[in-house]
């Protein structure tokens, strides 16, 4: 039987990284779409160690992190490149509360959905581009209860010389909820 849906849940319950390492996720190349759930805010780990032993394949097409309590993301994520996730089209950052600055999605050629929930300690959303072109096929941008967001960038600069150019092409939706101090 080949799984093309799974969700990873108790990941405040892993008292070490050699306990996650044995999925070996990157070689399950039929999954289309991977969610990672905290339940609880006690963690034996940082959440950053459990799920920086967790790096998809590249088949993955929908991405989902729920309750993710680190304020950094891991390498795989941070270093974000176009090859590495060729068919993800969809990505879901839900409860994280302690994340201070984004992954470089716009770098995502595929990237079509985008949505940001309860992340309380983000300021800005600014770098997130990646490089020069950013969030290319991005229809679907939603911001959602980030009591604390203050400024979004959505120009990146493109030719070294101070110039600026829109980041989201292609954007047709764009919802915007209880972001109280959020000004563009």
């Amino acid at each position: 039987m080949n799984v093309t849906k799974l969700t990873l849940y108790g990941f405040e319950n892993v008292k070490s990284v050699e306990e996650v390492q044995h999925i070996k996720l990157v070689g399950k190349q039929g999954l289309k779409e991977l969610n990672f759930e905290w339940q609880y805010p006690y963690r034996v780990l940082e959440d950053n160690e459990v799920l920086g032993s967790l790096m998809p394949p590249r088949t993955i097409e929908t991405l989902k992190l729920n309750g993710y309590n680190s304020a950094i993301f891991p390498d795989w994520l941070m270093g974000i490149a176009p090859y590495n996730f060729p068919n993800l089209v969809s990505i879901y950052l839900d409860k994280l509360d302690n994340c201070i600055s984004l992954p470089p999605l716009g770098q995502l050629l595929s990237l079509k959905k985008l949505v940001l929930r309860q992340m309380r300690s983000l300021l800005k959303i600014k770098d997130f581009c990646g490089g020069v072109v950013a969030f290319p096929c991005l229809e679907n941008f939603s911001l959602y209860n980030m009591p604390n967001l203050r400024v979004w960038k959505t120009t990146c600069s493109y030719s070294g010389v101070g110039v600026s150019r829109y980041m989201f092409p292609c954007l047709r939706i764009l919802e915007i909820g209880s972001c109280p101090k959020l000004r563009l």
